[in-house]
């Protein structure tokens, strides 16, 4: 046996070996990584578009399209190098259709078909959405409220993901205290989360205000030039402005942004009837498409928007048997920048897809 072999040339050649197959390993890795993401999703990113069952479709909901950064504060804002890339696949794998066309069933049996919908009329809708849509020539609908006319012209979301950054370890809203953990506010006692409360608790609009009130002090952070992007929404002149284009339709998405299904129906109802007037009084022609904000709504709600004239009503998902109703609200899949941009929508569409494979 030849003893000349040392301990220090056994562990050089070693790590010579381990760094080889490192190498290779990392080359492969590499190439697997190139090959997932230009030509297929793999089943952990989503289905992939080509497999998406054809005859069947789905209505996909997005918010906030903005140059970068999508995810700075919250997951509801997608890129719009990220949108471009859902349209190109959208392109060459689905058929995309109208809102109404969708809920008529006017589908293309040979391919999947695809609704595009956007809430809460951001302004960077108009800005960067509608560019690509009329790229694409891709219709799409908008649903705005009336936020934009109040002194608080945001949506209580945006507000509270971008404030919270910059308040207080405890505040106090209404007599409860909150407590600040990460980005968000808890109630000190029950420890539910201040955005649960708002959305199921108190609903009503005097409950937000209270909010913005005690997070005033650092409401001047929402006009930092960088921040404005994650919040504005279209004025009065951009709603009939992006509503004048052929291919986007502007409906209601509630007079205040509240979860309408936790108001008492009498509110409720009161609320979509004054969203409707805005809206038509605003654009000068009827408004019957209705997205119920974060998907709240009941079973009364559905007959009672139907007897006011919205023939379209959009949830996320189903809470009720609605089939016995005459006119029930359409899931959607929300699009969301938690993920890469190829998956993003794959994902979305997996979630619709899954029942219907």
């Amino acid at each position: 046996m030849n003893f000349n072999y040392t301990k220090k040339n056994y562990t050089i050649n070693l790590l010579n070996k381990i760094r080889q197959l490192h190498g290779r390993a990392c080359y492969y890795s590499r190439k697997t990584n190139e090959i997932l993401t230009e030509e297929r999703l793999t089943y952990q990113d989503g289905l992939p578009l080509e497999s998406a069952p054809p005859g069947h479709g789905a209505i996909l909901m997005y918010h906030g399209v903005v140059p970068d950064c999508e995810s700075r504060f919250n997951w509801r804002h997608v890129s719009v190098s990220a949108l471009e890339t859902h349209f190109k696949m959208l392109q060459q794998s689905c058929c995309v259709l109208s809102v109404k066309d969708f809920i008529a069933g006017n589908f293309d049996p040979s391919r999947f078909n695809v609704a595009i919908t956007f809430d809460d009329a951001f302004r960077n809708n108009l800005n960067y959405a509608l560019p690509l849509l009329e790229k694409y020539k891709f219709p799409a609908s908008i649903y705005a409220t009336a936020a934009n006319q109040f002194s608080s012209p945001w949506l209580w979301p945006d507000f509270l993901d971008i404030v919270s950054l910059f308040g207080d370890p405890v505040i106090e809203i209404c007599g409860r205290k909150y407590s600040k953990k990460g980005k968000a506010y808890f109630d000190v006692e029950t420890h539910q989360a201040l955005s649960c409360i708002i959305k199921n608790e108190q609903p009503e609009y005097e409950f937000k205000e209270s909010v913005y009130k005690s997070l005033h002090r650092w409401m001047p952070n929402m006009y930092r030039p960088d921040f404005r992007p994650y919040w504005e929404l279209m004025n009065d002149e951009e709603l009939k402005q992006i509503d004048g284009s052929d291919l986007i339709t502007v409906g209601s998405h509630g007079y205040y942004h509240n979860n309408l299904g936790e108001l008492s129906y009498s509110d409720a109802i009161d609320e979509i009837k004054r969203s409707k007037l805005y809206l038509e009084s605003l654009l000068n022609r009827t408004v019957d498409e209705l997205a119920y904000p974060d998907g709240s709504y009941t079973s009364q709600l559905i007959e009672g928007a139907g007897s006011l004239g919205f023939n379209v009503q959009l949830a996320v998902d189903l809470r009720y048997d609605e089939s016995q109703a005459g006119i029930w609200p359409a899931r959607r899949a929300g699009v969301y920048s938690f993920k890469r941009e190829r998956t993003q929508l794959a994902s979305a569409i997996s979630s619709f897809t899954d029942s219907q494979l």
